[in-house]
């Protein structure tokens, strides 16, 4: 069982890492930790009604993700005061909704808890995050870089940020899985941050963005398999430790 565990925090390090590059370039790194804290409510009636947390999850990020996208849109609010509202509303009423074991594995998360079923579902929607992100490669490099150059260039700039907004819900779903609401931002943007420390064009800190995560996610399951330590918060000292050495190494790039 622990490959496919492996094989599902793999999968997810990679879509993560991959959407990571451009929440880093639009400077929405605060987005994606403060939108992981929307699924509290999610996996707390999920858990109610007793079908499986994600979906709890899933649905309440993807309403959050949608709903920050077309109030932007009516208000004056900048996305990152809806998501802030949100996060506030979210994290209080996930809170009082969970309780004890429930609550430590929404926060933290726990990859080894996973069923095969979950397994299987965090592997196929890593995929399809992946393939739409790999789809999107141009035209979200061209609306993080510049919304009128995009429009420049024939893009319809509203379709993409909503459908950046939905994969990053989604990602942020996996992440929750991995290593919990209280540190997925962590999975989303340090990865990234390391491999902008090291790459000179957008394709290579794609794939150091990727490889960070991936190496992040691997030595974290397998130091908490060993010690039988909560995965998440060992994850998240990984992603620390290469943030480091991606430091160290900078200078031998520069």
């Amino acid at each position: 069982m622990f490959a496919l565990v492996l094989l599902a925090g793999v999968c997810a390090a990679v879509a993560v890492g991959f959407l990571g590059v451009f929440v880093l370039f639009r400077r929405m790194a605060l987005v994606g930790d403060a939108l992981s804290h929307v699924a509290l409510p999610g996996l707390a009636v999920a858990i109610a009604l007793g079908v499986d947390p994600i979906w709890g999850a899933l649905a309440a990020l993807l309403a959050a993700a949608v709903g920050i996208f077309y109030i932007s849109r009516a208000t004056r609010l900048y996305e990152e005061a809806i998501v802030g509202i949100l996060f506030s509303l979210a994290l209080a009423g996930g809170v009082l909704l969970l309780k004890g074991r429930e609550l430590e594995a929404a926060l933290f998360g726990d990859l080894t808890s996973l069923s095969a079923l979950d397994v299987w579902l965090t592997i196929g929607l890593s995929l399809a995050i992946g393939l739409a992100t790999l789809a999107l490669y141009r035209q979200l490099a061209l609306v993080s870089f510049s919304s009128d150059l995009a429009r420049a260039n024939g893009v319809n700039v509203d379709r993409v940020s909503l459908l950046f907004f939905i994969l990053l819900a989604l990602a942020v779903a996996l992440g929750v899985k991995v290593v919990g609401t209280l540190l997925v931002g962590s999975l989303v943007i340090i990865p990234a941050a390391s491999g902008a420390n090291l790459a000179r064009s957008l394709k290579v800190l794609t794939g150091l963005s990727i490889f960070f995560a991936v190496a992040s996610v691997v030595l974290g399951l397998v130091v908490a398999h060993l010690s039988g330590l909560l995965p998440g918060p060992v994850i998240v000292l990984m992603e620390g430790a290469l943030f480091l050495v991606s430091l160290a190494l900078k200078p031998l790039v520069a």
